[in-house]
């Protein structure tokens, strides 16, 4: 007989069991909790399909994480392999669970969360009628119902019903937005799921509610992260009746599969907001320029709007990176786009294109302008105060020779008088740009305005070379 907390006794029977695509350290817990267990890897799905048709095995743990394209394909090709006699156990990190049980009907008998519990592997197991089993585990509960209701599992784990598990699949693919927005979705999940009069939680200091004000909770359960309490949920009053333990269970699981999601959730927008941008300057990268110009060029198209694009870049920075090293152009890039940013208007976008090339999006919120009117009225005198303020500003790992200043070259272009698309709209303006460097430096060329185009940035003043 075993003791509570303890490993099974096994005297006789000894287990073979495999672990498939082991990212998630499975066969080690394995080992340490059944000893007498005899635990294989292998590395694919493909690998184990292999291994079994030449070596039975009793049981199967099948890893299964959120990347997996028709896993009911890899698990039908494992159950086929395997044969009807050898128990087949999925294994996965809460966020890929709606997959997970998806791949279910392909001929698995149960599923698993990671980091593995013992009585839950245990319970797992219970069905399989091995003698080194304890007694008192069953397994004869549904995994989920679909009157809409959770029931108890395995061990005392909760199924969900189809239309919590759809609801947790739809929040899934609500990873992109505002924390705020997917809090709220989460707590109108759980009132839904608990017909709660209300619900709420709370993620790292971001609280959301749904339904009538909750003065004090009926129940509540930590979010964790680890060890460490990262939030907590909480029902309000039941609409109908009390809430009992079954419900207690099921706000147990429900806060560990919550825990995970706003957690993937985090890390999602923290990678998101890398991948658009840029390290130095802290400005959006080429990247997100480019996509919003798609989507901005789309609506100025129904709208009848411009769209200008100034596309710029530091007059000799090559010199001033050769006079005075990388951290001194480094310097200079962060100080040009701060200074963009602190003179364009609030809903304008400046962006590092790349090196020590600049885009700046102009638009306009109100839509159709005045008949003739090419560019913003106000872009000029926007790269203007740009200008002085650079002309101006201090550089404290770096002197400035006497009588020099820092300048910029850009090109500006505009949609759609100048272009009809983003890539065209970014050549012309490029051009421009290309054009106003031959012209003498330190001024804008505007595309169309003739051959002599171009307008200088302020007054005309010898260039000083950084050196």
């Amino acid at each position: 007989m075993s003791v509570a907390g303890e490993p099974p006794t096994t005297k006789a029977t000894v287990v073979h069991a495999l672990v498939v695509n082991d990212s998630e350290g499975v066969a080690d817990r394995l080992r340490g909790r059944y000893p007498h267990w005899r635990v294989g890897v292998a590395d694919s799905y493909l690998s184990a399909i292999s291994s079994l048709s030449k070596t039975p095995v009793d049981v199967v743990f099948a890893c299964v994480d959120a990347t997996f394209d028709e896993p009911e394909k890899a698990v039908a090709g494992l159950r086929e392999a395997a044969g009807a006699g050898t128990r087949l156990l999925l294994c996965c990190r809460a966020e890929a669970e709606p997959l997970t049980r998806q791949a279910l009907s392909a001929g698995a008998d149960d599923y698993l969360i990671c980091p593995l519990q013992d009585k839950e592997v245990d319970a797992a197991m219970s069905s399989s009628s091995r003698s080194d089993i304890p007694a008192d585990r069953t397994d004869d509960a549904p995994r989920a119902s679909t009157s809409g209701a959770a029931t108890a599992g395995p061990g005392g784990a909760v199924a969900l019903s189809d239309a919590e598990w759809t609801g947790l699949a739809d929040l899934m693919g609500q990873l992109d937005a505002p924390a705020d927005e997917f809090l709220k979705s989460l707590a109108e999940l759980l009132r839904g799921a608990f017909g709660a009069s209300s619900a709420g939680l709370v993620f790292e200091g971001t609280a959301a509610t749904s339904g009538a004000a909750m003065s004090e909770p009926e129940l509540t359960e930590p979010l964790m992260q680890g060890s460490r309490s990262i939030g907590h949920v909480a029902l309000g009053p039941a609409r109908s009746g009390v809430y009992g333990e079954p419900e207690r269970l099921k706000l147990r699981h429900y806060a560990r599969l919550i825990g995970n999601l706003v957690t993937t959730a985090e890390q999602h927008r923290r990678l998101h907001q890398m991948a658009y941008t840029d390290e130095l300057t802290g400005l959006p990268n080429r990247r997100r320029l480019l996509e919003f110009l798609r989507r901005l060029l789309a609506e100025a198209g129904r709208k009848e709007s411009t769209v200008t694009l100034l596309m710029f870049d530091v007059d000799f920075f090559k010199r001033y990176n050769d006079e005075y090293g990388h951290d001194a152009g480094d310097e200079i890039l962060k100080g040009c786009g701060e200074m963009f940013r602190r003179n364009c208007r609030a809903h304008d976008v400046v962006t590092r294109y790349g090196g020590d090339e600049f885009a700046v999006v102009f638009w306009d919120r109100e839509g159709t302008r005045e008949p003739g009117s090419r560019h913003p009225s106000n872009v000029l005198p926007i790269i203007e105060r740009c200008r002085k303020s650079l002309e101006k500003h201090h550089f404290g790992r770096f002197n400035m020779p006497e009588g020099s200043r820092l300048t910029i070259s850009g090109g500006l272009a505009s949609f759609p008088q100048d272009a009809t698309t983003v890539e065209e709209l970014i050549t012309r303006s490029d051009e421009a740009l290309l054009r106003a460097k031959r012209d003498g430096k330190n001024r804008i060329f505007l595309v169309g305005d003739g051959e002599d185009g171009g307008q200088a940035l302020g007054e005309e003043r010898p260039q000083a070379s950084p050196a």
